[in-house]
């Protein structure tokens, strides 16, 4: 992992430069480290994010290390309020981190070729006494999550995709998984109004990875999670990865867009699931109010998660518009088309929300006015339907673009770039884009003179050009002549 190799580099820079004084040797270590940041930002490079895995061991017929000894723990019911505490599972429960591409199936099979006589559990309660006891093999497996605080690993925010993705999954020592359950009377068509869930975390001796690729749990927690708290939790996880999507979309072209696509339409045109709709009908409706007094702070709470999901979705279309093609485009114009309804009536109810600084220079709110089509519907959001709009916002509407170096400043991408006075028209000016090869030729202003200028193929192109100027943004030949006046960038 150049991650570690990073701070084993660091202490030989100290030693180099402080002790050795060799400066040959630390000019070629900062070398070395120089690739190793390279190829940690580069997203070509595919990085697998193991899975981790919860075995518990019952029975005496194990191996007598592995036979019920006692995990520590306790559990605590409803909420964070501990109402009852009781010992841990009297089982021998590991954690193990699975291989590059290892999943829970494959993991399974691995684990039982180990113990051919031993019988898998298909639930995640634990066994009776009698089968504790008993002279068989039991076999608990479950998939865990990696708990990590990125607020406090990431104060500042704002940090790449690339590097938040190796601590999701690295140096861990907390784990969770949840086992769900319906408390009272289930409501027909509608399971989220009594889902409850029962949250456990893990702690091991020592963090994954390690020298071993399994570590003992040392203690664990259980706490219930009534069915509002896993509204919210369900909500703000969906957001976090809705976020990362985007990112990471828009930095990195050559992802295969699909799985982008299937998120959009589950959360935007949620047929299956519900959606929102749902939690409102459980939740954020009257009854349930007179009824859950203490719950107020929680209810506003869900509502600001599905607030913040608006300017998300708002985002991920962009982007997503700029990559369609072929039948997708139908699927996106229809999704474009359901957001803005959901967009409406969301903030009817709930009211609006800032968008996330990251995504604050990919969306410009009269470019997507420009984008969704004539009354905010049947647009393309960023496909290859366009309006004369995008051509004639003024220049004081992108506030981070120096008006006298505006052409300089994106690269000599400067189709969308319109300014103060000028309204071009199909007689007003020539401008030929040439985008096979990332680069824009500019020609033809005016009578007599030609201005030419080219972005080269081997400059850095800033996340703002990358979305906003993107093949499928771009017309492939726009041709607009200018017989006036010569215009200066």
């Amino acid at each position: 992992m150049w991650e570690d190799a990073l701070k084993l580099c660091k202490q030989l820079v100290n030693h180099y430069e402080a002790v050795r004084f060799d400066f040959t040797r630390l000019s070629e270590l900062l070398n070395r480290m120089a690739v190793f940041y390279k190829n940690i930002m580069n997203p070509q490079n595919l990085r697998p994010e193991p899975e981790y895995f919860r075995v518990a061991y019952y029975g005496r017929g194990f191996p007598a290390f592995l036979q019920n000894k006692v995990c520590g723990g306790v559990v605590l019911q409803g909420g964070e309020a501990g109402i009852s505490d009781r010992v841990g599972e009297a089982a021998q429960v590991f954690v193990y981190r699975g291989n590059g591409f290892e999943r829970l199936a494959e993991f399974t099979t691995r684990i039982l070729d180990q113990f051919p006589n031993a019988e898998p559990m298909k639930k995640l309660t634990p066994p009776s006494e009698e089968s504790k006891e008993s002279p068989h093999q039991y076999l608990q497996i479950s998939k865990v999550d990696c708990m990590v605080d990125e607020d406090s690993l990431f104060p500042c925010g704002g940090v790449s995709e690339q590097i938040r993705g190796y601590y999701r999954a690295n140096h861990i020592s907390t784990f969770s998984y949840a086992r769900p359950f319906h408390r009272g009377t289930r409501v027909p068509n509608n399971e989220f109004a009594t889902l409850c869930i029962e949250k456990t975390t893990l702690e091991v001796t020592y963090s994954l990875p390690g020298i071993l690729r399994w570590f003992p749990v040392c203690r664990s927690t259980s706490v219930e999670i009534s069915p509002l708290e896993n509204a919210m939790e369900t909500m703000a996880q969906t957001n976090s990865d809705l976020l990362g999507l985007v990112l990471k979309y828009e930095k990195d072209s050559a992802l295969p867009l699909h799985p982008f696509t299937s998120k959009l339409s589950g959360i935007v045109d949620a047929a299956v699931m519900g959606g929102i709709a749902n939690y409102e009908q459980a939740f954020l409706c009257e009854a349930y109010e007179e009824s859950h007094p203490d719950d107020e702070e929680k209810l506003k709470a869900l509502k600001d998660l599905i607030i913040a999901q608006v300017p998300l979705l708002e985002a991920g279309l962009l982007v997503h518009g700029c990559r369609v093609r072929g039948e997708v485009q139908k699927l996106h114009t229809h999704l474009v088309t359901t957001f803005q309804r959901m967009k409406t009536q969301v903030q009817e109810k709930y009211g609006e929300v800032d968008m996330p600084e990251e995504l604050r220079v990919l969306v410009h709110p009269q470019r997507l006015q420009a984008m969704s089509g004539p009354g905010g519907e049947g647009g393309t959001m960023g496909g290859t339907t366009r309006t004369s709009q995008h051509y004639s916002n003024p220049t004081h509407e992108y506030p981070f673009i120096n008006p006298e170096r505006k052409y300089e400043q994106l690269g000599g991408l400067a189709a969308d770039l319109p300014w103060p006075g000028f309204e071009p028209g199909p007689a007003d000016c020539s401008l030929c884009m040439e985008d096979a090869s990332h680069n824009t030729t500019l020609a033809g202003l005016g009578t007599s003179t030609a201005t030419a200028a080219s972005t080269p193929s081997a400059s850095p192109r800033n996340s703002f050009t990358r979305g906003l100027f993107s093949y499928s943004t771009l017309p492939h030949k726009s041709l607009f002549m200018h017989s006036h006046s010569m215009v200066e960038f």
